[in-house]
């Protein structure tokens, strides 16, 4: 991605560095009864790491590691990396809460302009390696299917669904600004 926009390979690339990444970087944290925190920090070491490997240094908000799970200094997300010449590269929301969270992260995701666009949540995988109901729902019909502002061949949705540190990665690549029927939003698992 360095000095030039993200393709889908580079977005599968970074999605699957943080499946591998995230549960060895959160047990680096201290530990925590419910795993959130060492989680969110662990986000945050992992981009604090791909920011140092850019030439020169992308800047990462927050420039310091959440305390207590709280994130202080974050720029609309959670966590963002840009590029001085090129902008917001990486955008990324955790949502370890209920479905209203995790559909209120990802609405904070579809405002913001950046190559990659990440969603880190916890929630039971099922048998199938497909994204639960009631997310796809929420993120498909409730809120990609009327956004209008897509770029599409720029611009990259990874969802990355935790269960304790089993995770699965599902991706999305709008063809079209938008809007969509919301039978045209298939989030693929990738493998």
């Amino acid at each position: 991605m360095q000095n030039r926009l993200a393709t889908r390979d580079d977005a599968i690339a970074i999605g699957r560095q943080m499946q591998k990444q995230l549960p060895i970087l959160s047990e680096l944290q201290d530990s925590t009864n419910s795993g959130r925190v060492e989680y969110t920090r662990a986000i945050w070491a992992y981009f604090n790491q791909l920011r140092s490997e850019q030439e020169p240094p992308w800047t990462l908000y927050p420039k310091t590691p959440p305390v207590r799970g709280k994130v202080k200094g974050e720029f609309l997300t959670d966590f963002s990396l840009f590029d001085e010449r090129l902008g917001c590269r990486v955008a990324c929301e955790s949502e370890w809460g209920r479905l209203d969270s995790i559909g209120w992260g990802f609405d904070k995701l579809m405002a913001v302009k950046a190559d990659v666009k990440i969603l880190v949540f916890q929630m039971k995988h099922g048998s199938e390696p497909k994204l639960p109901t009631a997310v796809k729902k929420r993120l498909a019909e409730e809120a990609l299917a009327d956004c209008c502002h897509h770029y599409p061949g720029h611009e990259y949705y990874l969802l990355i669904q935790f269960q304790g540190s089993e995770s699965r990665l599902f991706f999305w690549e709008p063809h079209q600004s938008g809007p969509f029927l919301p039978g045209e939003i298939e989030f693929e698992y990738i493998e």
